[in-house]
């Protein structure tokens, strides 16, 4: 992850309108909490790495358009640098990962430097479009199901709890990319629940009553780029946070999630790393990658903050690259032997993780 410790002073933007513009077209479908999920959890995944996608670029502008090209171009990059690789074999099968690497890679150049505003603002809409597209062709008819985005929020939202609760210190914002992270995935998840806001009050209107209510708490954690004096505090935000979840999941019948430690979590990350390197020996390579890509996305990154809090900052960061190389490796095609070396020093970490929580 890209981090930069300088302050900003940049005016609070106002984001309503951006919001209005970039969201999806809403969707008229009828909730219903009782049938089976349609859907797995690797569809979710996919869709909620793409609308992460979204939220970085939804910072980005903004930061653009005051002129700090700097943490404009962070936000830029990311999609690609942390995202990306998640989901690019299944474009790829759909023929569908050219146009989306094109579009971000043409607004990230863009964002880099002053230009023409008209420009900058249609090769950013250009790439927004391009993610739109891409979750069209993962999901298809999944994008009229309610509980479908209801999971998808979701996962957006646990990111906005991770990424919150690493960007504040002692009352302060002392991360600011991690702060912007949080701002770009509550805006994308807000987003995302328009879609389905009219279907959902029509149903269960106090229930929707509670879920904007919840939304206007993140706001006023998380106002614009520009964080605010006092920091709310990150419990102040997962109490919003599970309590729209909460209110999600009575409506949509979203699927039960027990509460796992971080110790618990890390188990289950060497169990696919593990799995990983046998469906990798036995030449399985695309189940390879997506076990460890779903050791990063559905593991490592739900323990990050956990991390931070213990000052864990360096190894969490080395981690995130060690996966990161697994997963290029797994793709590469590279040697048995280097990907279980990748492996072995993932796990030796891991250890050292798991001594920070017992």
């Amino acid at each position: 992850m890209f981090r930069f410790t300088q302050k900003v002073s940049i005016p609070i933007l106002l984001f309503t309108a951006t919001l209005a513009a970039c969201a999806p077209t809403p969707i008229a479908s009828t909730p219903n909490p009782t049938a089976s999920p349609r859907f797995s959890d690797e569809e979710v995944s996919h869709l909620v790495a793409l609308d992460k996608m979204e939220g970085h670029l939804r910072v980005s502008l903004p930061l653009w358009e005051v002129g700090n090209y700097e943490l404009a171009t962070t936000h830029s990059i990311h999609p690609v640098a942390e995202l990306f690789s998640l989901v690019e074999d299944e474009l790829k099968a759909k023929q569908a990962d050219t146009s989306l690497r094109t579009a971000l890679d043409a607004y990230t150049l863009l964002a880099s430097e002053a230009g023409d505003v008209a420009q900058v603002k249609a090769a950013h809409q250009a790439a927004l479009d391009a993610i739109r597209a891409a979750e069209q062709s993962l999901a298809g008819s999944l994008m009229s199901d309610n509980t479908f985005h209801g999971e998808v929020i979701r996962g957006l939202l646990e990111g906005v709890e991770e990424e919150y609760g690493e960007a504040i210190r002692e009352g302060q914002v002392a991360e600011i990319v991690e702060y912007q992270d949080a701002l770009g995935f509550f805006l994308t998840a807000r987003a995302r629940y328009e879609t389905i806001a009219a279907s959902v009050k029509a149903s269960h209107a106090h229930e929707h009553e509670e879920i904007e209510e919840y939304f206007g708490q993140l706001e006023k954690a998380l106002p614009g780029v520009t964080p605010p004096a006092a920091a709310v505090a990150p419990s102040e935000v997962e109490v919003a946070v599970d309590g729209i979840v909460h209110e999600l999941s009575e409506v949509l019948g979203l699927e039960a999630q027990t509460a796992e430690t971080p110790v618990e979590i890390i188990a289950q990350i060497r169990e696919k790393i593990e799995h990983a390197l046998m469906e990798y020996k036995e030449g399985k390579n695309d189940e390879a990658y997506e076990l460890a890509a779903g050791a990063y996305l559905d593991g490592f990154e739900h323990i990050e903050a956990a991390m931070m809090e213990k000052g864990a900052e360096e190894l969490m960061t080395t981690l995130e690259t060690q996966f990161k190389d697994l997963r290029d490796g797994i793709k590469a095609g590279k040697p048995l032997a280097d990907i279980q070396q990748v492996a072995s020093e993932i796990n030796a970490n891991l250890d050292k993780a798991e001594a920070l929580f017992k």
